[in-house]
């Protein structure tokens, strides 16, 4: 939950490099603060869609 400043850009690009190539994809996230927040911002980048 408290993910380092520091350490966000390579939590993105992890996430960014395991679901590439996925098309349709869709993830489930609760928005919690830290990794959370970073894997949604990562899947809509990817083109995922939002259904708040």
């Amino acid at each position: 939950m408290d993910i380092a400043a520091e350490t966000v850009p390579i939590v993105r690009a992890a996430i960014a490099d395991l679901i590439a190539g996925f098309p349709g994809l869709v993830g489930i996230s609760c928005l919690a603060r830290g990794a959370d927040s970073v894997f949604a911002e990562v899947v809509l980048e990817a083109g995922a869609q939002s259904t708040r």
